[in-house]
């Protein structure tokens, strides 16, 4: 009897082995990019990063967009490295490649490293803004589109986490929070006001009540009244 247990027992554990889901690592090692995630009440990983100009110097022409770089596997103490593809279309991200390289971006694609003793690295990706149409009304947009792929060092990607799109855009776009009190929207206003404000230059992290919408808008009014500011694109004060 005990003999017919310890076999049932190995048998099962043997099993449970050969039935791990996919993908299952215990060895390999598997490059994957490390997302973002929103602050809804059930979090979406970002594979999208949405970046514009419009909120740095005008004397500003190129800038660095930091994404991050994670596997599974061990950790080990050398550095290793991975490679990165440029991806005419997505297949994970809704959008494809409009960006020329060497113009709108530097040359990204070939091996990049992951630092030993450390489970997230950078992946530094520089943009520049000299070859994308700055007005408002155009609101033209390019993007990028990277893919991770397999090295000597990572044997696999991880499917569904190895792809990541760069929007890039070079005008000052109407934030949410503009509302009637500020009246028509164009980015000379928008300027003013983060000249007066400079909190406003990083939207991403300003929230703004309705007494404060209403004080910036008091403000602007004041000042559109002793100075005549044009829309270059449309005349409109």
């Amino acid at each position: 009897m005990k003999r017919l247990v310890m076999i049932l027992w190995v048998l099962a554990v043997f099993i449970g082995c050969e039935q791990k889901p996919e993908p299952y690592f215990e060895s390999l090692s598997s490059i994957r990019f490390k997302y973002k995630k929103t602050d809804a009440v059930i979090p979406v990983e970002v594979k999208t990063i949405n970046y514009s100009f419009g909120y740095v110097a005008e004397n500003q022409l190129t800038d660095t967009i930091l994404l991050e770089v994670t596997f599974t596997g061990p950790l080990v103490g050398h550095d290793r490295m991975y490679k990165v593809e440029v991806a005419d279309s997505g297949t994970m991200v809704t959008g494809r490649t409009t960006m020329e390289v060497g113009r709108d971006y530097l040359p990204i694609a070939g091996d990049h490293v992951v630092r030993g003793g450390i489970w997230v690295d950078t992946l530094p990706v520089i943009v520049s803004r000299e070859y994308i149409n700055p007005g408002f009304q155009k609101k033209e947009t390019k993007s990028l589109v990277l893919r991770l792929g397999v090295s000597d060092d990572f044997e696999k990607v991880v499917e569904g986490m190895n792809e990541i799109q760069i929007t890039v855009n070079n005008y000052l776009g109407e934030p949410s929070w503009w509302g009637r009190d500020l009246n028509f929207y164009h980015p000379e206003k928008y300027k003013i006001l983060m000249t007066l404000q400079p909190l406003l230059s990083n939207p991403d992290k300003l929230e703004i009540t309705g007494l404060e919408l209403q004080a910036l808008g008091g403000v602007l009014a004041t000042y559109l009244n002793e100075n005549v500011v044009l829309d270059p694109e449309t005349q409109q004060r």
